[in-house]
């Protein structure tokens, strides 16, 4: 009969989910749309590496139809607003291609309160600061916009 450190090792062991059942689900899911200059991000976290690439991959080919011209981002976010550290840094990465492609300016609007609201204004203050992205987290979508308007009408016509 094992002793009270033994069972309760073995109960740890069995409570531990092996990496290789969640090593490549996809968390995260997101819906994008055009507005004019401004892409629409509405985003469920909580987002891995395979979320992020997978946004990547859905977002080219609208960023395509937007390069050449400033243009910018409205992030609605809802979920649980956690990011690995592997995504944050392809987040990153991701944004600095998108200057390169007229990218101006994000605006991130927290649909649904969460405990870790904070945390996450943290984690996307990093992604953008590395970016070079300016960005705004606004108490709402009409104030996002208004930044946003604000943002494409100090840019120059147009990109190099």
């Amino acid at each position: 009969m094992p002793n009270r450190v033994e069972r309760e090792r073995l109960e740890m062991v069995k409570k531990v989910t092996p990496a290789t059942q969640v090593q490549y689900r996809i968390q995260g899911r997101y819906e994008l749309r055009i507005e004019g200059r401004m892409m629409v991000s509405s985003v469920r976290g909580p987002w891995n590496i395979r979320a992020v690439k997978g946004y990547g991959v859905a977002s080219a080919e609208l960023i395509r139809s937007l390069a050449g011209a400033p243009w910018v981002v409205l992030a609605i976010i809802s979920g649980e607003p956690l990011h690995t550290a592997e995504s944050i840094d392809e987040l990153a990465t991701m944004v600095r291609h998108h200057r390169e492609l007229g990218r101006s300016g994000t605006a991130l609007v927290f649909d649904e309160d969460s405990a870790v609201f904070r945390i996450h204004q943290l984690m996307l203050s990093k992604i953008y600061t590395l970016s070079g992205e300016p960005f705004y987290f606004a108490e709402d979508e009409a104030s996002a916009r208004a930044w946003l308007d604000q943002q494409l009408t100090s840019q120059p016509v147009s990109q190099s």
